[in-house]
């Protein structure tokens, strides 16, 4: 290991001890409670693990360029949404999203170039290294051992600790106690002091120094894994399709959506839905589970296909896009009418935001038929993904459904229950507490007692910017 190296090893240790200690102080909560206790501190915590991956990465093209924008400010949307809402559902769900997209773009990010194309070989360099980690373990524990054993150059670092463990308990054990009998004023000023050395004590202080351990350990062996920047392949050229099997897979498909559509098209377009809540339900829910199922299949189909058959297949896939769009819209309908009748909820509103995306996506591919250029379609697929995940993290949903249903429960006819909306998280907390003598919020009595409790006893790292005004206000 040369001495370039080593420096730069020396700093990812740093790194990653500072990492670990804030997760164990800052997020230590998490679990006990879950995605509930996730606000600033989380948002910090996903701004210093940007830094880290920062890094990694060569001084002729460093993570802050511009080239970079086009993915870092999603990831900065995502980081911010955990200091302005409460929503513990979307904070869940964004833990998993985050972990897998933040792989896939500073690995597409460190390739150094921007035309890496998003295929076979892309995924599979993607998947390992996003275990690779796990074979930088052991060297990472030896790092640790060396920097506190002080084995290679001087022993400062085992020095210091030395020095600080010996102040401490010379401080602690003797100076103190005694300058406090002496002086209880002294005694009292110095208390706060004393009580954090007895936490220190405690065995939870323990379980989060082993924790931490593991931790620094663990992201060490991230940063040795990812500073060497991923190899590029040259097996992602396009293959040639079979022009005569995808035609007739193509047009025997579409030919099918064709006569669905025929058949169907009175139920496709419907102007109403049924009085009994599971005829809705069923109907509705059928059409928004045929669109995510056939959307996958019609994705890969088109995958599959697209410039890599003769002219009369890809005519073909034309009519078979243009038809696959067409049964998006009719979910998509049955889906504004589901909502206007009877409101928007969590699973509502995600399966809206999914018509969304499926509409905006197979646009953009029955647009490709128009364009001369191929594109790569996953990477334009994964970054719409990015995107459109970050602008749902940073939305304000409980304040959309609570105000959004409000108005649609004026509407003749509507059939939405307002109870229903205690599901609803502690961003719309204030919203309810101001209008809790309204007859519509008769009943929420449980919910705002739940929900000022549960924002309340946050401490103030914890917290949103949503805790943050209800407290200002009430």
């Amino acid at each position: 290991m040369n001495h370039a190296t080593s420096d730069q090893s020396k700093s990812l240790m740093f790194w990653s001890i500072g990492l670990a200690a804030f997760w164990v102080i800052f997020l230590w909560g998490f679990f006990d409670d879950g995605p509930y206790t996730l606000g600033v501190n989380a948002a910090v915590f996903l701004f210093l693990a940007l830094g880290f991956f920062g890094f990694l990465f060569p001084s002729e093209f460093p993570l802050w360029r511009k080239k970079n924008y086009a993915w870092l400010v999603p990831f900065l949307l995502i980081a911010v949404s955990y200091a302005v809402y409460a929503n513990p559902e979307v904070k869940a769900i964004s833990i998993p999203v985050t972990a897998v997209l933040l792989v896939t773009f500073v690995t597409y990010a460190l390739f150094g170039d921007p035309r890496v194309r998003w295929g076979s070989s892309f995924v599979r360099t993607v998947i390992v290294r996003a275990f690779a980690w796990i074979v930088e373990l052991g060297f990472s524990f030896a790092l640790y051992v060396r920097l506190i054993s002080g084995a290679h150059g001087s022993s400062t670092a085992r020095r210091v600790v030395l020095g600080v463990i010996l102040l401490v308990v010379v401080v602690s054990g003797a100076v103190v106690p005694l300058l406090s009998a002496a002086d209880p004023l002294f005694g009292a000023f110095v208390r706060p002091f004393v009580d954090f050395l007895s936490r220190l004590i405690a065995t939870e202080t323990l379980v989060r120094i082993i924790v931490g351990i593991v931790l620094a350990i663990g992201i060490l062996a991230v940063g040795l894994a990812w500073r060497k920047r991923p190899a590029v392949s040259g097996d992602d050229a396009p293959r040639a399709t079979d022009s005569i099997v995808a035609g007739i897979v193509v047009g025997g498909i579409f030919l099918v959506y064709v006569l669905f559509l025929a058949v169907q098209i009175k139920r496709l377009w419907v102007s109403e839905l049924p009085i009994d809540f599971s005829e809705t339900e069923a109907l509705v829910k059928s059409g928004f589970w045929q669109l995510f199922f056939l959307s996958i299949i019609n994705g890969f189909i088109f995958l599959a296909t697209y410039t890599k058959t003769n002219q009369w297949a890809q005519r073909l896939l034309t009519g078979f896009t243009i038809a696959s769009l067409l049964l998006i819209f009719s979910a998509a309908w049955r889906m504004v009418l589901y909502v206007v009748f009877y409101g928007f909820s969590y699973e509502k509103f995600f399966a809206s935001y999914t018509v969304i995306f499926s509409i905006i996506l197979f646009t953009w591919l029955v647009a490709q038929f128009a364009s001369k250029k191929r594109r790569d379609l996953v990477k334009f697929g994964v970054f719409l993904f990015l995107w459109m995940y970050a602008v749902l993290a940073i939305f304000p949903i409980d304040q959309f459904i609570m105000r959004t249903n409000l108005k649609l429960a004026e509407k003749s006819g509507s059939r939405i229950a307002l109870f229903e909306m205690t599901m609803l998280s502690s961003d719309v907390l204030g919203y309810v507490e101001d209008r809790k003598d309204d007859p519509r919020f008769e009943g929420w009595g449980r919910w705002l007692k739940n929900r000022r409790d549960r924002s309340m006893e946050r401490t103030w790292y914890e917290m949103s910017v949503s805790d943050v005004v209800y407290r200002l206000k009430h």
